[in-house]
């Protein structure tokens, strides 16, 4: 079994994405929206890599 997903910080990996934006002036709402959306699940699923499209849209209010 692997056990990679195991090391993933939350807070840390957040703090990278803010980052991100932050020096990323052509991000737009949409895309930090869908980010947010897929980390959030990807998260609540405990990081499979597994998503639906729907689940997507519906998280990230863009449905």
């Amino acid at each position: 079994m692997n056990n990679s997903h195991l090391n993933i910080n939350y807070v840390h990996h957040m703090n990278a994405f803010y980052t991100l934006v932050h020096e990323h002036e052509r991000l737009r709402p949409a895309d930090i929206s869908l980010y947010i959306a897929l980390f959030h699940l990807w998260n609540l699923q405990r990081f499979p890599v597994f998503l639906t499209i729907d689940g997507v849209l519906w998280t990230g209010s863009l449905k």
